[in-house]
């Protein structure tokens, strides 16, 4: 249904508002950053954000195949991820911080998130007002999970504490990934709807290319409009009696366009072990009573307001009969489909909250007609959102309180402010050794070494990282040096790592693994190591090279220039 220029003002400006809003704890936290730290601009999910980053390096670094950056194994690097690396060369090229890009990205792709959520409205509702509470409440809408709020993530918990990618407003706070991926999802489908309406090619080309752009930066939502896109032609066809054959011809045009990118995908899947172990890691969907309570008042809400698009329905003309289905069937199917039997099923639930929101939006101002006589549309509509969204709020307020009070991002483990010295210390890893050196840190420390010097690090994330769970217990061994001078030389050789950083994070690290593991002996330093050479101090934060002299290629020549060499001066090692 046409949308006027003062409805798309409005959406412009609910979308800018709603994203303001999720930078707030982001300014907050910065505000208080320590003399001596750095922020990277991160909150939820450090580990992950990590793995953008380093995505985006690579493309600061000019490359257009990437490689995985957490591991040491061997892989062919074929893979290419059309958002992050673009991000990553466009903040190369207007000389940005790659935080400060990949966050107005998300800026930018979570409020055009928000207006196509309005233009999808348009396509279910004549009514200017439930378009504009379909907006508000998909925006910041969540469950009851509030009920149940921790001052940490339980993963226990209902799906609106802790999973970021079941609920909208928690997507576009969080994750840059998840709002270009809302983007193009909303791009899919309002593309089919248009191409089914009117068919016209043109619908199903933007459908097509969307999905071509979407099966490359986040494949998994795909899957999710194929099945939910098939479940509705063929409900539209049992309700019309026959098959809609003008809808799955421009489906599969749709789908053609979209199909390289997905194919690609399943290749690098079949063909890189280290690609495949990454898919494979264990992200299983909750219980389904996690999403009832992630969803709460959500749910009856959509259940009235799909009455209520039934009921209108019935004196609709038969074309548009269909269409009243589409809501509907994505809530229900978009659900189901995060329980298909594939590691990543969790993932598979991006997206199903547009439904739900949209149906739920037409329900809330559909009751504000039971207010009139004590209170304003806009007014009942503003309070029942509000009771809609304690969750939103309360995402911001722990993240803000776990960086204020404890320190750390929402992991646990990995601190909010870094260590300005370490940090330092990986970029002068990515000016000064080559591009093939590999770097040994703790692994929650190892983290960030990727994305801030372009270099693999031996181990660094949960999922990211093959065999990942046996990684720390060996990691601290080697600094703690509990298989001795010779346990050192062989770890290092096996794990293929040129450079191992000793900085004051890898240090209180392995304190705390050693607290917990009352390993035999004290530690043995690593300076003490004769094949363990320092090339480079920032402040307390020290970068050895391995040079292992016994073996038939010596590693020391090949490793650094001489410039860098010189660097091991006095003058150096003080930063």
């Amino acid at each position: 249904m046409p949308v006027t220029s003062r409805e798309w003002r409005f959406a412009w400006f609910s979308a800018g508002a709603v994203m303001a809003l999720t930078c707030l704890p982001y300014l907050l936290v910065a505000l208080r950053t320590p003399s001596g730290a750095m922020f990277p601009w991160v909150l939820f999910n450090t580990d992950d954000h990590a793995v953008y980053f380093s995505w985006m390096r690579q493309g600061m670094d000019g490359r257009w195949l990437i490689r995985n950056l957490f591991t040491t194994d061997r892989q062919s690097g074929a893979h290419f991820h059309a958002y992050f690396q673009l991000l990553g060369a466009a903040a190369g090229l207007l000389r940005l911080d790659l935080a400060l890009a990949y966050h107005v990205a998300r800026l930018l792709t979570g409020a055009g998130a928000l207006v196509l959520v309005y233009r999808l409205a348009a396509w279910f509702t004549d009514d200017v007002f439930e378009r504009r509470c379909a907006l508000w409440v998909t925006a910041l809408s969540g469950g009851i999970g509030w009920l149940f709020w921790r001052d940490r993530v339980q993963t226990n918990e209902p799906v609106d504490v802790w999973q970021p990618e079941a609920l909208t407003f928690p997507s576009l706070y969080t994750n840059g990934l998840f709002t270009v991926s809302l983007l193009l999802m909303l791009g899919v489908v309002l593309g089919l709807i248009r191409a089914e309406r009117n068919g016209k090619l043109d619908g199903a080309v933007a459908a097509g290319l969307c999905g071509l752009v979407l099966g490359n930066v986040h494949s998994y939502d795909m899957i999710h409009l194929t099945v939910v896109w098939l479940c509705y032609l063929l409900l539209r066809g049992q309700l019309d009696y026959r098959l809609p054959w003008p809808a799955l011809k421009q489906a599969l045009i749709a789908a053609a366009i979209a199909s390289p990118s997905v194919l690609a995908m399943a290749w690098l899947y079949l063909s890189e072990p280290v690609f495949r172990s990454r898919a494979d890691t264990q992200t299983l969907t909750p219980g389904f009573d996690r999403y009832v309570l992630g969803y709460g008042l959500l749910l009856p809400l959509a259940g009235f307001a799909a009455r209520e698009l039934a009921l209108r329905s019935r004196s609709t003309v038969r074309e548009r009969r269909g269409d009243l289905l589409f809501p509907i069937t994505w809530a229900v199917v978009g659900l189901c489909v995060a329980y298909l039997p594939f590691a990543f099923q969790r993932k598979l639930v991006m997206g199903v909250h547009l439904p739900l929101g949209l149906l739920a939006g037409i329900a809330v101002a559909r009751l504000t007609q039971l207010a009139r006589r004590h209170l304003s549309p806009g007014m009942s509509a503003a309070l029942l959102i509000a009771v809609l969204s304690p969750s939103s709020v309360l995402y911001l307020a722990r993240d803000i309180r776990l960086a204020r009070d404890e320190g750390v991002t929402s992991t646990g483990v990995h601190p909010v402010y870094w260590n300005e010295s370490q940090i330092n210390l990986y970029r002068w890893i990515g000016e000064h050794t080559p591009r093939e050196s590999a770097v040994l840190a703790f692994p929650f420390d190892a983290v960030f070494v990727p994305a801030f010097s372009g270099r693999a690090v031996y181990a660094g994330h949960w999922g990211e990282t093959p065999r990942f769970s046996e990684k720390p217990g060996e990691i601290f061994g080697f600094y703690w040096g509990l298989g001795g001078s010779e346990g050192r030389r062989e770890f290092l050789r096996r794990s293929r790592v040129r450079l191992v950083v000793d900085g004051p994070l890898d240090r209180q690290y392995v304190e705390l693994f050693a607290g917990a593991r009352n390993p035999p002996g004290p530690q043995a330093p690593l300076a003490s190591e004769p094949f363990l050479r320092e090339v480079h101090r920032v402040g307390d934060a020290i970068l050895y090279e391995f040079v292992d002299e016994s073996a038939a290629a010596p590693t020391a020549p090949a490793s650094f220039p001489s410039a860098a060499r010189s660097m091991v001066s006095p003058a150096a090692r003080n930063g």
